[in-house]
């Protein structure tokens, strides 16, 4: 810069555009978010290299448009960004255009020891569990009367014997009483099913556990990365797999809502998820599409290559600035770690009016040369 004032008498202030595509979501305290839907008062993802994520206001946003873009992807990752854009890699940040193509396995993109380090939430592992029966295999019963629409009991319909074992035990265990009876086999269905009801107080209590709606409710974000696990790990059992190893869960629901909630889960305790929406094969009309996530748990498994293309044309691009130069990003249902604008972005109003008192050009660019050397 010494040199470049010295010949030109200038001084010159550049800021980076160093930015996402469009379409791109945030991990925020209250899940997936695009950037249009991200407000002032939301908290954003960060994470530090070592890999804890942070929730944080952002420092500045930025929406351009940009040419030519980078893909990087392979079947567990991807993400789209500007030339100049710095990548998680191998524990620091690095220029996303001086990556090679199949250079780079997946579990070089991603900090080692992701976690959030949150303390226990005041609930216990086994009412994690019940609650989670209730998502997957239960229903919420609600009668009308003079007062108004109520809940009435909790059902369970179910004819797998470990799983009706297995949900039995777990409501002794929390002293929840419950009826137990023998109902009629439908369809082609060849195992005997049964119905579990649960009624008054208790049915009221898990209502309430779980905000009033059958799905994962939102204070599980205030989960610690133990409880998240043990939650996680109970769903793949009521609705899932596992892969032969262990490493690999598949778990599916008809609710998006829930399979969102499961990646932000994941993400947050370094199980990478990847999801996508899987279509209705029953021939049923009635029959909801079904949506599938997989979630890797130890990513250093992951040997797949990073494919790197750079694709032409003009795209728009978004982005924030954070104060740990890092965010979280969902593309196509793949995760990425990487990170943010150009730091020195979020001073670029105090620059401008600085910069315009005194003899300084002002310079945005996502690449600038000058004298053969680039900023």
């Amino acid at each position: 810069l010494k040199s470049i004032r010295d010949k030109y008498k200038r001084i010159l202030f550049i800021a980076g555009n160093h930015c996402y595509i469009e379409g791109t979501e945030f991990l925020t305290k209250d899940g997936w978010k695009k950037y249009k839907d991200i407000t002032d008062e939301d908290l954003i993802a960060t994470f530090d290299l070592n890999g804890t994520i942070y929730f944080e206001k952002y420092l500045n946003r930025y929406e351009g448009v940009s040419e030519n873009m980078l893909r990087f992807h392979n079947k567990s990752m991807e993400k789209i960004v500007t030339l100049n854009h710095s990548v998680f890699l191998n524990g620091k940040l690095v220029k996303a255009s001086s990556i090679e193509d199949r250079e780079f396995q997946t579990k070089h993109f991603y900090p080692k020891n992701i976690c959030t380090n949150n303390a226990d939430y005041n609930i216990s592992d086994t009412w994690l569990e019940i609650l989670n029966y209730v998502i997957s295999d239960g229903s919420l019963v609600h009668r009308t009367n003079g007062k108004g629409t109520n809940i009435h009991h909790i059902q369970f319909k179910l004819s797998k014997e470990r799983k009706i074992t297995q949900l039995r035990e777990l409501l002794d265990k929390e002293g929840v009483t419950y009826t137990f009876k023998i109902c009629k086999k439908y369809g082609n269905n060849v195992l005997q099913p049964y119905y579990i009801r649960i009624y008054g107080d208790f049915a009221r209590d898990i209502y309430s556990k779980l905000e009033g709606k059958k799905q994962i409710p939102s204070y599980f974000r205030e989960l610690s990365d133990r409880q998240k696990k043990i939650f996680l790990e109970i769903y793949a059992f009521t609705d899932g797999s596992y892969s032969i190893n262990g490493n690999i869960i598949r778990i599916w629901s008809s609710n998006i809502y829930d399979i969102d909630f499961i990646s932000e889960l994941a993400t947050s305790v370094g199980w990478i998820p990847k999801n996508r929406e899987m279509f209705n094969s029953t021939g049923f009309k009635k029959t909801k599409n079904l949506h599938e996530i997989t979630l890797a748990k130890n990513i250093e498994l992951n040997d797949f290559f990073v494919n790197i293309e750079e694709l032409e044309g003009t795209f728009v691009v978004q982005c924030f600035t954070m104060s740990k130069g890092t965010l979280i990003t969902r593309y196509n249902g793949k995760i990425s770690f990487s990170g943010n604008s150009s730091y020195i972005f979020h001073n670029e109003k105090t620059a401008k009016q600085m910069f315009k008192e005194i003899d300084v050009d002002y310079l945005h660019d996502s690449s600038v040369v000058i004298d053969g050397v680039e900023f």
